[in-house]
């Protein structure tokens, strides 16, 4: 049987965002991000939370080569 071509070269579950227009805008009203940081013997974590939907923390272990990134988005508010 013939071998049918692949539909793209994008990997599966490999998502891209294409949005309609490159003015930037932000869902909700416009805030300075809070920002917590918790210092502890074996970690220092760096959190900011920029809406209700939306955060970002950051840990940096003791001695180690890495650190640990994790982004909270959703549910994103569709009526602003």
């Amino acid at each position: 049987s013939a071998r049918l071509p692949p539909c793209s070269d994008q990997q599966s579950g490999a998502y891209i965002f294409r949005p309609n227009s490159s003015t930037p805008f932000f869902p909700g009203p416009a805030r300075k991000p809070a920002m917590r940081v918790s210092r502890g013997p074996l970690v220092t974590e760096v959190a900011q939370t920029f809406s209700p939907w939306a955060s970002h923390v950051i840990q940096l272990f003791r001695n180690a080569s890495f650190v640990e990134v994790e982004w909270t988005a959703g549910p994103i508010p569709v009526e602003t």
